[in-house]
């Protein structure tokens, strides 16, 4: 077991910490993220929190714009919809799939789609 999994490093948790906030959108898309700020929610210094946000703005969940900082990445409508079709592509093959229970006459109603569309 490597030393970080029993004592996470102050970049991993200011990572963690960040990705949280955004997620559950306690910094808000577009929102300008202070580091300063978060550095001293999170008690530690400005480097990790530095760190954590740049690893952020390689996973696309933040944008660094130059001599501005990072924000808070803007929704993309485009994007969320094509995420929602996959969700919606992945989800009827695992219902029609694996799940030998469901009758055919059930399957072919599933959300109002005919059988022969999957």
């Amino acid at each position: 077991m490597r030393i970080d999994q029993i004592h996470p490093s102050k970049v991993s948790l200011s990572y963690t910490m960040a990705k949280s906030l955004i997620m559950d959108h306690k910094i808000y898309p577009g929102e300008h993220i202070q580091i300063v700020d978060l550095a001293k929610r999170f008690k530690f210094s400005v480097t990790p929190v530095r760190e954590a946000l740049a690893q952020l703005n390689f996973e696309s969940l933040v944008a660094f714009k130059a001599n501005r900082g990072y924000y808070a990445r803007e929704v993309d409508l485009t994007e969320q919809m094509e995420l929602h079709e996959a969700n919606d592509v992945i989800l009827n093959h695992v219902v029609l799939h694996c799940s030998p229970q469901v009758q055919f006459d059930q399957k072919s109603t599933w959300m109002g789609t005919p059988i022969e569309n999957f």
